[in-house]
């Protein structure tokens, strides 16, 4: 199984910095969660409050998807930009506000589930954009994270 890591690249020390990323707001932190390992407590990125927000940059074609946050009974959201089979802009906004699904022409709405403390999230993202819009994956360009959450690893695998 292929694994392109996002967050941390390549088992390096996680530093904003040495992310292809943009940061929004003041309240955008690495900081250390001893619930991750009490021994050593690992690194993660903190966002705190609804104007912090991290745009992270990629160009993966693997359809998987996988996201290690811990959710802090707080409103949050993210947003994946992924590109179509046509070479056109197909967007996913999850959110924990949100409570249905709404689809227009290239947007895609939809709630997540985010319960107290850290879970993996997987995104199968092939299923996704052939269920929300009738075509094919071709890779994923952006994920955006918003909101009061930390987030512990992405990375994109080629199969489940």
């Amino acid at each position: 199984m292929d694994i392109t890591p996002v967050v941390p690249p390549n088992d390096a020390p996680l530093e904003v910095e040495h992310l292809d990323c943009q940061v929004m707001g003041n309240e955008v932190h690495v900081v250390d969660d001893d619930q991750l390992d009490i021994s050593t407590p690992i690194p993660t990125i903190e966002l705190l409050g609804s104007e912090s927000k991290i745009r992270l940059f990629v160009d993966c074609t693997q359809p998987y998807l996988v996201m290690h946050l811990k959710f802090m009974n707080k409103f949050m959201s993210i947003e994946i930009v992924c590109i179509d089979d046509e070479n056109k802009e197909r967007i996913f906004r999850l959110s924990n506000k949100t409570s249905y699904v709404t689809v227009d022409e290239n947007i895609c709405k939809a709630p997540i589930e985010a319960k107290d403390g850290w879970q993996y999230v997987p995104f199968d993202l092939e299923d996704l954009v052939a269920n929300a819009f009738g075509c094919s994956y071709y890779k994923c360009v952006e994920i955006t994270v918003t909101g009061s959450i930390r987030i512990g690893k992405i990375y994109f695998e080629s199969r489940r």
